[in-house]
């Protein structure tokens, strides 16, 4: 019967480093099979002899069975001591790693709009003076992490009217789907209009798209959403990642390695050394941001920062437990490694050797 703490061969023979288990040669292999010399079940079950010269044969076979026997139950004692070892000291030099860094901070990154935006109540907005339909323009927004403007005040409005004094821009709000109900975008709430007098009336049942109509009364106007116009994109404030290539989503800088491949302890030192670290996944929306970027390069790997604890728990790097999980069909039920990867083959996540090499995906935060 095994205990908790015992492990099958397959276990450590999968999480292996740098050497091999030792094997046992094939003369032992069966020694469960052995018994006390006599038995019906021992290989050199020793035979009735009535000539006297073969007593000593037969003590000398049984002689060599239980010496066999004790030499065999030794070796597997000792191996599974070294087996044991060996997992807990791997375990160690994990918990040894990041408790040696316990004081590690990622560094500071300050908010500020890049240098071709305009500021307004910690918002970042442009005006494109490229003519788009109104889908379009919401698809260019989006392909640069941002969305077409959305407006929540009267002061919001004075400040798009007189920093963009363009004709006609588009705005966010449509409601060419909704059952005809006005929504935003970017899913904000609709909590203030500016319309024109007489606006939206959806002229020759065919407006289903906003924009800014910047002469007297500068307001709101409803159009065809395939007019081409001018349109103004929104954002959060730009936080400033630091030197490198840095992706912003959503309160976090992102850094996708693609050329070089490390294992998993020199992943985590070559994110601290660009002061972030692997990145930890928390929601649906993030998971779908890091697939459109991996996914761009087809047969690489990149760890994240998701390991397995011995008591089959999984937990990121910095302590919290999983919120969102997307792993492969049945992946987490059959794997025994202790650390994960995303493929940017299928998206999903699968468990792998921290030995093995990978390439990279670093996260920052922005701390506000």
């Amino acid at each position: 019967m095994m205990n908790a703490n015992d492990h099958t061969y397959d276990e450590p023979a999968e999480e292996k480093v740098y050497t091999q288990l030792a094997s046992i040669s094939n003369d032992y292999r069966k020694y469960d099979d052995l018994k006390r010399p006599g038995s019906h079940h021992s290989y050199f079950e020793p035979q009735p002899d009535p000539k006297p010269h073969h007593v000593c044969k037969d003590v000398k076979i049984k002689f060599w069975i239980a010496f066999t026997t004790v030499i065999i139950i030794g070796l597997v004692a000792g191996l599974t001591y070294i087996v044991i070892r060996f997992r807990y000291n791997t375990e160690e030099c994990i918990k040894a790693y990041d408790s040696g860094n316990a004081g590690f901070r990622i560094s500071e990154t300050r908010a500020e709009c890049p240098n071709d935006w305009q500021t307004f109540d910690n918002r970042c907005y442009k005006e494109f003076p490229e003519r788009r339909t109104w889908f379009q323009a919401a698809d260019h927004c989006r392909s640069i992490g941002t969305d077409l403007v959305s407006v929540h005040t009267e002061r919001e409005t004075s400040f798009l009217i007189n920093n963009f004094t363009q004709t006609f821009q588009w705005i966010g709000l449509s409601n060419y789907q909704n059952n005809g109900k006005f929504v935003w975008s970017d899913g904000t709430i609709l909590n203030y209009t500016d319309w024109r007098n007489n606006e939206p009336n959806n002229f020759n049942n065919n407006e289903n798209c906003t924009h800014l109509f910047n002469l007297y009364p500068k307001k709101w106007n409803d159009n065809n959403c395939f007019m081409s116009l001018r349109f103004i994109c929104k954002m959060q404030v730009y936080p400033r990642c630091g030197p490198g290539v840095w992706i912003y989503y959503k309160d976090s800088c992102y850094s996708f390695n693609t050329l070089l491949d490390f294992d998993f302890t020199d992943a985590r030192s070559f994110c601290r050394n660009n002061g972030s670290d692997l990145v930890i996944i928390g929601s649906k929306e993030e998971y779908n941001f890091i697939i459109s970027q991996t996914t761009k390069h087809q047969g690489a790997d990149f760890w994240i920062g998701l390991q397995k604890l011995r008591n089959q728990t999984y937990i990121w790097i910095d302590g919290s437990h999983p919120t969102y999980l997307a792993w492969g069909i049945d992946e987490h039920k059959a794997d025994n490694n202790l650390c994960v990867k995303s493929s940017s083959m299928y998206g999903n996540w699968y468990g792998d050797s921290c030995s093995n090499q990978n390439r990279v995906v670093c996260e920052k935060r922005l701390l506000v």
